[in-house]
């Protein structure tokens, strides 16, 4: 895999902090790669797929750790729940207005799932 090296500039003193807190030069380097991956992806500047790439991590400990540092893994909006409940209700109504036969649908599935949005503030 062909790589590019980008270079960091610390304090000496704020290094030396890190340092003494546990954090050798590669814990530093790997951090700040998971941290910007996640950033970048956060922004939409990377997909999944690159930003893992980039924290060196798999998708899914990556999608992982985004979730534990409270950054959005999806960008589902409440305007995209909305509208993709108005495309089952209007499922779940044909459903009810067509001939019953064998295949058809007459109820919803006794499994649901319920959805919890937090509205943001600002």
């Amino acid at each position: 895999m062909n790589t590019v090296t980008l270079n960091l500039k610390l304090p000496q003193d704020v290094y030396l902090a890190l340092q003494s807190s546990g954090l050798n030069r590669d814990q530093l380097e790997a951090q700040a790669s998971r941290d910007m991956a996640g950033q970048m992806y956060a922004e939409g500047r990377l997909s999944l797929g690159k930003a893992a790439k980039m924290a060196g991590l798999p998708i899914y400990t990556f999608w992982l750790s985004l979730v534990e540092r409270g950054l959005p893994v999806f960008d589902y909006t409440i305007e995209d729940y909305e509208d993709d409940l108005a495309v089952v209700k209007r499922w779940v109504m044909n459903a009810k207005l067509a001939p019953k036969t064998k295949h058809s649908v007459s109820k919803l599935p006794e499994r649901s799932v319920s959805f919890c949005w937090q509205k943001k503030e600002g």
